[in-house]
């Protein structure tokens, strides 16, 4: 079997940076929830697929499936992640075209064992 995950502390940081996703009825700290985490038996997780839920969402989605909680408050997590990701990898490079000076690089690890 073959573990590997994508690490990138630049995105998480990036990512608590926003409020929950839901919006409402919010409790506790912003936090990464992974839509591919670490599954039984092996680590399977891609940090470019974490959207930002307090940690009352957070919990609440842990409990029931994604498909139940998208129903519930009418969101889609997965779209929710790509406009995060084209907000991250935009977001400098916007910067830098209106200032002219470059942000420090983004760190990405891949990792497989």
């Amino acid at each position: 079997m073959i573990n590997q995950w994508i690490e990138c502390k630049d995105y998480l940081v990036f990512v608590k940076g926003h409020s929950c996703l839901i919006g409402y009825h919010c409790l506790g700290p912003v936090t990464p929830h992974h839509l591919i985490a670490v599954k039984i038996g092996q680590v399977d997780r891609n940090d470019f697929t974490a959207v930002p839920l307090c940690v009352k969402h957070h919990g609440e989605i842990e409990q029931i499936s994604l498909r139940v909680f998208e129903t519930k408050y009418a969101i889609s997590m997965w779209k929710s992640a790509v406009l995060l990701q084209t907000e991250f990898w935009t977001k400098d490079s916007v910067y830098h075209l209106r200032t002219g000076i470059k942000k420090r690089p983004i760190t990405i690890c891949w990792h497989q064992e």
